[in-house]
């Protein structure tokens, strides 16, 4: 029996067969097929590469951070300076831990210090554990440290000890508890902290307010304006800075005591902020015989005047002080992006570049938002930085600022910059190249910091070294 046919009816509609929508719906249908098809076959072509490819950058960098791992253990199993030791004392293993533990009936008392402080910064479990078996020796300071680190992890059976420390022990005792402290990011050690803000010891005021300062209290500011008059140097520059991170109104004479490039950039930050009210007193200053203060408000001028409006007080600067000004002329044109300004750059010495970085130093004072230095701008500026560095036109200290100025006009510079300068001599330029590094570095670093760490460093560069290559690993 045969089938029959399906006919149309009169009354249902005729199909056609030539229908384009009808065409153009089983084409597209086809095509769809045809490309799921050729991307299936791609995929089982490619597919091997690509694991193959990152199967070896995982064996590579596993093996860089293995060998980084053993040199950190090795390194703070010799029991170097207390200072090198306590930075890399959060990336030791549990079996270094141990080792630097057994070191504690033979070692100092500095090295006592430092092993229990290792101890409490490692964080490890095992450490509460051998913390706990552990009877302290009858030197009080063996049992301070070991109550300090019992309290870092996180017993505080025995604050009682660090409290009477704090409060009634020695000038040196008290500094040593309240810098210990001030590194624990707690509760409890942040309200103990608290008592020591009315001590008299303007050392032991400061490590309670490097913690305590983030909070924009009443008690805080007090105290931190009582330290900008301490006899100290260090403590009055480090209260100001404080002050100033702390967005705190300052007056003139809390300024002054700034470290530069701080000042200077403070400055064109408010100008920044106010161009209206402070655009008399950066055409003022700009004439000043002090020339750290002309160097900031050129630098000033760049964010809120015209080109055209500073042509005409660069005729009348450049008739007052002639050559001397040329360095810090030469690094404001060159951030109006003039040429002249770059032919300038080109033809400074040692010293002139020096005082033209003091201008670059301070223009990142008003922050990257308000920064008017575009991409290629900034690659031009990195391109002669670079040049310097290798031909040691760079001093130690003015390294650094260059990379800490590119890292806010443009990240990405200052990271191509970073990862050329480990590869020169040892020195401040090199820490803070890796310190850049450790912040927005990834698994391509490891190599050329593998290598760096089989050469001849410095303590501090070595324990940079090791730390920096310690934070990629964890990425």
């Amino acid at each position: 029996m045969h089938r029959q046919r399906w006919l149309p009816s009169a009354s249902s509609p005729k199909r056609n067969i030539f229908d384009l929508n009808s065409y153009g719906r089983t084409l597209a249908l086809a095509t769809r097929k045809l490309l799921i098809l050729a991307g299936f076959l791609v995929s089982l072509f490619f597919e091997p590469l690509s694991v193959h490819f990152s199967v070896n950058s995982a064996l590579s960098k596993g093996n860089h951070c293995i060998y980084t791992q053993n040199r950190i253990d090795e390194y703070a199993r010799a029991l170097p300076d207390p200072h090198i030791l306590l930075s890399v004392s959060s990336y030791l293993t549990d079996s270094a831990m141990k080792d630097l533990f057994s070191h504690l009936p033979a070692a100092n008392i500095e090295n006592r210090r430092a092993i229990y402080e290792a101890l409490g910064r490692a964080r490890h479990s095992i450490g509460l554990k051998w913390l706990n078996e552990t009877e302290p020796g009858e030197d009080p300071q063996d049992r301070l440290s070991h109550s300090l680190a019992l309290l870092a992890l996180g017993n505080s059976s025995q604050t009682g000890t660090i409290t009477r420390s704090l409060v009634l022990g020695k000038v040196s005792e008290r500094r040593f508890v309240s810098r210990v402290l001030a590194t624990m990011r707690q509760v409890r050690p942040k309200k103990i902290l608290q008592q020591a803000l009315s001590d008299g010891d303007d050392v032991v005021r400061l490590n309670a307010i490097r913690r305590l300062g983030r909070s924009r209290v009443r008690a805080t500011r007090e105290v931190l304006l009582e330290l900008t008059k301490s006899d100290k140097v260090h403590v009055r520059q480090e209260a100001s800075k404080l002050l100033a991170k702390g967005r705190h109104r300052l007056d003139l004479e809390i300024l002054n005591q700034l470290p530069e490039p701080m000042r200077s950039q403070l400055y064109v930050s408010a100008a920044s902020r106010h161009p209206r009210k402070m655009k008399k007193v950066v055409k003022s200053d700009v004439f000043s015989s002090d020339r750290l203060k002309r160097s900031a408000s050129l630098a000033a001028m760049v964010h809120i005047l015209s080109y055209r409006e500073f042509k005409r007080i660069q005729k009348k600067i450049t008739k007052r002080f002639k050559k001397d000004i040329v360095p810090e002329l030469a690094m404001t044109l060159a951030l109006y992006n003039q040429e002249d300004g770059w032919i300038m750059l080109d033809t400074l010495d040692k010293d002139e570049l020096e005082r033209s970085i003091g201008v670059l130093a301070a223009y990142v004072g008003a922050g990257r938002r308000r920064s008017k230095i575009s991409t290629v701008q900034a690659e031009r500026l990195g391109g002669r930085f670079e040049a310097w560095m290798q031909t040691d036109l760079l001093t130690k200290e003015y390294e650094t600022r260059v990379i800490d100025s590119l890292a806010v006009l443009e990240p990405n510079v200052a990271l191509n910059i970073a990862r050329k300068r480990i590869q020169l001599k040892d020195g401040p330029g090199l820490r803070a190249a890796l310190r850049y590094l450790a912040k927005h570095g990834d698994i391509n670093d490891l190599p050329p910091l593998i290598a760096l760490l089989k050469t001849k460093l410095s303590e501090d560069s070595l324990a940079k070294a090791l730390t920096t290559a310690a934070t990629l690993c964890q990425h």
